[in-house]
């Protein structure tokens, strides 16, 4: 069986000969895209995202997603499954003290949720109190770094920032197309 940097699919064989000192958490949620895109399109893009930077890196495992995060503020929309914040607070510094108490060195949390950026702050402060040889680093908000990227007019509206919006379905495209039913989308 060949290794792999998916956590999920390892053994423990695999674990220790990997000498993994890096780990990489993508996090998102389950909730409405608009009629195109899938429910957990937050975690699946950390996901895609996750193992897209793992796959360069040496020594490093790529967590599977956490499909739960908080979304309270998006329960008006058909489906959403939210938790709160203090059960997103504990299930990030509990992933994390895990990973420090296997000897993580580095550990960065891809966030695919806006919801999830206050609960990964605390979890990450909480969590380097207690383990200072742990380096946590996060990209809170790949869409405002991939927006902040792109010529200024690439997408019609806010900078393609909306939720289920260009710049979201622009990447889903590229990461997880068999998801994504173009034929639903609409302005």
């Amino acid at each position: 069986m060949k290794d792999t940097i998916r956590f999920e699919q390892m053994n423990t064989a695999m674990f220790l000969r990997g000498s993994y000192d890096t780990a990489i958490v993508p996090i998102g949620s389950c909730e409405s895209h608009g009629d195109h895109l899938p429910f957990g399109t937050d975690a699946l893009i950390a996901h895609e995202l996750a193992l897209a930077v793992g796959s360069r890196l040496e020594h490093t495992a790529v967590l599977p997603p956490t499909y739960f995060g908080y979304s309270h503020h998006y329960r008006h929309q058909p489906m959403t499954v939210t938790i709160s914040q203090d059960t997103n607070i504990r299930l990030i510094s509990d992933i994390l003290t895990s990973l420090a108490y296997w000897k993580f060195k580095h550990v960065l949390v891809i966030n695919g949720h806006d919801g999830n950026i206050p609960a990964i702050d605390v979890a990450s402060r909480h969590v380097r109190e207690l383990h200072p040889e742990m380096h946590i680093a996060a990209l809170d908000a790949w869409w405002m770094t991939a927006g902040n990227l792109l010529p200024a007019g690439t997408f019609e509206a806010w900078n393609g920032s909306g939720h289920g919006g260009e710049g979201e379905t622009s990447l889903a495209l590229s990461l997880i197309p068999q998801f994504v039913d173009i034929d639903n989308a609409r302005g």
